[in-house]
């Protein structure tokens, strides 16, 4: 996801040759409302957080992998399947839109926000007597990814990167809500025990 909404997305609306003299000006928006949506995400999980913490993460990130799916699909539509490699007029599936396409930016920036901020707080609670390797871990992970996906996006359409970013999001979001369901359950487990030696 990385990635795709911070080189993919606006290099792909700069060559779309549909969008005419205002394609410099959407590359650089495109940025600032992806950057909006992630303040925004912030902002509001952050004050929510909780009330999200007593009716579980993974609700979070659903909404956010909604958010970005519907994204997904909407760019498919409007950009062109080469655009992410050269410039092009080519048409796709439906006319491009500047308002659509800025409204996928902050959705992607809202999604990942809410996706990050639920993922922080679940290693933060997992591991709280040390988590500094879980962090480094998962920032591996995540560097790692994103220099994969660096590589593959100068070589590949957009239909495919778009399933690429779907398949490996929907896949992740699968994984988060069985580690948030197998750490409560544990968690669960640990309480009624000291409760049990309590008693």
């Amino acid at each position: 996801m990385l990635t795709f909404y911070s080189g993919v997305f606006g290099t792909a609306l700069h060559f779309t040759a549909a969008f005419g003299t205002e394609r410099n000006y959407l590359l650089g928006l495109s940025g600032v409302i992806v950057g909006l949506g992630e303040i925004s995400g912030g902002f509001l999980f952050g004050f929510l957080g909780s009330r999200i913490g007593r009716r579980g993460r993974a609700a979070i990130v659903l909404v956010g992998i909604s958010l970005q799916m519907i994204s997904y699909l909407l760019l498919f539509l409007i950009l062109p399947t080469d655009s992410p490699l050269m410039e092009t007029s080519k048409s796709s599936y439906v006319a491009p839109n500047k308002h659509v396409a800025m409204l996928c930016a902050y959705f992607l920036g809202f999604g990942d926000a809410s996706i990050n901020i639920q993922i922080y707080a679940l290693l933060g609670n997992m591991y709280a007597a040390d988590s500094a390797p879980a962090f480094a871990l998962f920032k591996f992970t995540q560097s790692f990814a994103a220099a994969v996906g660096f590589f593959y996006s100068s070589v590949l359409n957009l239909p495919a990167q778009l399933g690429i970013v779907a398949g490996t999001g929907i896949l992740g979001g699968l994984t988060f809500c069985l580690v948030e369901w197998l750490a409560n359950r544990d968690d669960k487990r640990t309480r009624s025990a000291l409760g049990a030696r309590i008693l």
